[in-house]
């Protein structure tokens, strides 16, 4: 048997603890990997869970529910801002007026009879009834035929025309010279925008089941309308029906003031940047005009900013979805404003955003531009920059009525 020196034993003892720590450490090592793996796995079916609960959540929302509507309106109270300086009331049976703040904005009061002295536009004086819905003309007829309702502003109620001279009233006589029943409806009022249009719509429009709504869009109709809110979730939970609700509830508004002074920095700085402006005639000089546009961009000329379109799509959306709920065909119309039509030259930037959105939703639009710019040698068209004198309201009308007739199936 060989025996070893004392320093190679003391050598094997230090391999043998070598070894033994060793094993410790790769022990330790194995506990430590298995703990983070089983960590892992709980975090793995924690997260697998979640995304279960939430889409069984959003399929539950979307089956019971269905998503909620972009746009929502609320019990607001306000004073009536509107401006009744340009119009004397003669004669008002009803001692509340022709105007009235409803819950949700402007309207015109229901079942009155008012004379209106248009001194500073048309020098005409007017008589303007009113139906038990607070539109104006006569009740909603009930005999057979194609009922179209026509959202507007002031261009649409037209004031300054007798009840038989405004494009509404044309269109239905017009649709009968075509062998067309056409029961038209104007729910046009003075100083409202887009949003007030969609609240009219859905307070009382819906109502009588129209087969056939038009929007009679002008390049103002931006502007605030009291009570009616956009709902503007999170973009990316905009998919999200549940996540919309949830906003829905929880109030989380985002809301426009119309004398906001960060909104009209927005507008001014996007058209500063996009238009070429400069002087002379805004009628021959595309710079000239595009300073007219900027002049006036806290009211019409705001249509040339992304940013106004950026608030009204979720409202047109909104409309194309009511359309396909209530199942009524949805046009629209693009007015324009005066300047546009007597310029020489073509300056259509915001009719054709409306077009565009038109063709993503699927809604047929009929851009007045060219029809009225081709009757400027006819005559006086406007009385200002955007209301219509009789003749101009003739030529929306023909205008009007052929695009039904070719567009609009059944009409």
């Amino acid at each position: 048997m060989l025996v070893g020196s004392e320093s190679d034993v003391n050598v094997g003892e230090d391999q043998v603890r070598e070894r033994a720590d060793g094993a410790r450490v790769s022990g330790a090592h194995a506990h430590g990997s298995g703990a983070v793996t089983a960590w892992l796995q709980r975090l793995g079916l924690a997260v697998a869970a979640s995304v279960l609960a939430l889409a069984l959540g959003e399929a539950m929302v979307r089956l019971l529910a269905g998503p909620p509507p972009m746009v929502h309106i609320e019990t607001r109270a306000e004073p009536d801002r509107f401006d009744h300086s340009e119009l004397k009331l003669e004669r008002v049976p009803d001692a509340g007026g022709l105007y009235m703040t409803s819950r949700y904005g402007l309207r015109l009061r229901p079942n009155t009879h008012a004379v209106l002295n248009h001194e500073r536009l048309s020098g005409r004086t007017i008589d303007i009834r009113t139906n038990s819905l607070g539109y104006r003309g006569p009740g909603v007829s009930s005999r057979p035929g194609t009922r179209i309702l026509f959202l507007g502003d002031s261009i649409t109620f037209a004031n300054d025309l007798a009840e038989e001279e405004t494009f509404v009233h044309l269109v239905g006589e017009l649709g009968a010279e075509m062998g067309r029943s056409w029961n038209t409806i104007n729910t046009g009022i003075g100083t409202i925008g887009l949003a007030n249009e969609l609240a009219i719509l859905k307070e009382t429009g819906l109502s009588v089941h129209p087969d056939v709504v038009v929007l009679d869009f002008y390049l103002n109709d931006f502007q605030e309308s009291p009570g009616v809110f956009m709902l503007m979730p999170p973009p990316q939970l905009a998919w999200s029906s549940a996540a919309r609700w949830a906003a829905l509830l929880l109030g989380r508004w985002e809301h426009r003031q119309e004398q906001d002074a960060a909104f009209d920095a927005i507008i001014e700085r996007q058209l500063a940047m996009r238009l070429e402006r400069g002087p002379g005639d805004w009628r021959e000089s595309e710079r000239a005009f595009s300073q007219i546009v900027f002049d006036w961009r806290g009211d019409w000329g705001g249509a040339w900013s992304d940013h106004v379109w950026e608030l009204m799509q979720p409202l047109l959306v909104e409309l194309k979805r009511l359309s396909d709920v209530h199942r009524f065909t949805l046009v629209f119309v693009a007015l324009p404003v005066s300047y546009q039509v007597e310029a020489r030259f073509v300056d259509d930037r915001p009719q054709r955003r409306l077009v565009q959105i038109g063709r993503e939703l699927g809604v047929p639009v009929l851009d007045l531009l060219p029809p009225l710019r081709a009757a400027t040698s006819q005559g006086t068209l406007f009385y200002d920059q955007c209301h219509h004198t009789v003749l101009g309201s003739r030529v929306v009308a023909r205008a009007v009525a052929d695009f039904l007739g070719a567009t609009v199936p059944d009409c």
